[in-house]
């Protein structure tokens, strides 16, 4: 058995989310039979079978984006030189440039999401 939580309903398909054994959240389509009487976002324990024999729904970021696109380390210490952050000191006493850097990231990040997107739209 394994705990599901409702996400969304389209004509006979449902599509669930669950954590797998590795801790990931992941989500199927499912028939819709096999939820019936719950309501979006109401979880409930099904058979593990029924999960397994799902579709996979949603984009695998390590497809769109490809496995080498990585915001590592390196990356947050450029990010936090360019704003001034070298030292614990400097990290705890600037807390809104840390913010920045981090900020500066997730923007290049959502741009390559978008821009991957879009690119697989056409």
């Amino acid at each position: 058995m394994i705990s599901i939580t409702l996400l969304k309903v389209q004509g006979q398909a449902a599509i669930v989310s669950f954590w797998d054994k590795d801790g990931m959240l992941q989500a199927r389509i499912i028939s819709r039979d096999d939820v019936t009487g719950l309501h979006l976002n109401e979880t409930t324990v099904i058979s593990k079978h029924i999960v397994d024999t799902g579709t996979d729904y949603g984009i695998d970021m390590e497809i769109l984006l490809g496995e080498g696109y990585v915001i590592g380390p390196v990356d947050l210490e450029q990010a936090m030189r360019k704003r001034g952050l070298w030292t614990y000191e400097d990290i705890n006493s600037n807390p809104q440039a840390v913010m920045a850097a981090i900020n500066s990231l997730s923007g290049q990040l959502f741009a390559s999401v978008l821009e991957k997107a879009r690119e697989l739209r056409r």
